[in-house]
């Protein structure tokens, strides 16, 4: 196991290898705090969210958050105990111990990096004629391009098919001689037929 110090952004050892590394001081503030824990709860989280980013940048694929105190202050945590059951002390606002709710919920989260957020805008709009030759800056290849009279509506499209962005050039598309002049709008299209970007253009050229 690869023991992380505190503010070490260290890449794993190998590519199966586990980590350890201790973060936050929401138990000591606690104890130190009482109530006034409320306070210092942002800050602790905060923490906490700046190590896991260290990490997953260090090249770990999956970190696993798991702690046992601190939690009493949390509004969304209902604790059902048996009648009679006590745990706390008159006038101490934070403990643990017994059924008390830092003991009862363990939080446990698991944080991924996911894929890249999908970037797509168009950049220029050339025509040559009849043909729209596009060029997109995308960090997805498979983003399409597609000419329509209205953008909100894909049956409004003015040529036989979109086509993919690709990985080189523009992307060329051919509108029929009938809708020369005509005001249109091209538009970029994630895979579910969602519009990206769009630009108004028209047919030939102005």
């Amino acid at each position: 196991m690869d023991v992380i110090d505190l503010g070490e952004a260290l890449s794993p050892s190998s590519e199966h290898a586990t980590g350890w590394v201790e973060v936050g001081r929401i138990d000591e503030l606690g104890h130190k705090l009482g109530d006034g824990l409320a306070g210092q709860v942002d800050q602790e989280l905060s923490r906490i969210q700046g190590t896991i980013t260290s990490l997953l940048d260090a090249g770990w694929r999956k970190v696993r958050v798991v702690t046992d105190h601190g939690w009493l202050l949390n509004p969304k945590i209902r604790i059902a105990a048996p009648p009679g059951a006590g745990a706390y002390s008159a006038g101490v606002s934070y403990a643990h111990g017994g059924v008390s709710p830092q003991e009862c919920v363990v939080p446990e989260l698991t944080v991924e990096r996911g894929a890249a957020s999908l970037s797509a805008r168009i950049t220029a709009i050339e025509w040559k004629r009849l043909r729209c030759l596009v060029t997109v800056s995308s960090n997805d290849p498979t983003v399409q391009v597609d000419v329509r009279s209205n953008w909100k509506q894909a049956a409004t499209s003015l040529v036989i098919a979109p086509k993919a962005v690709g990985v080189t050039g523009p992307v060329n598309l051919a509108v029929r001689d009938e809708y020369e002049g005509q005001a249109v709008t091209v538009v970029l299209l994630n895979a579910t037929g969602q519009v990206l970007d769009k630009r108004s253009t028209m047919v030939g050229g102005e």
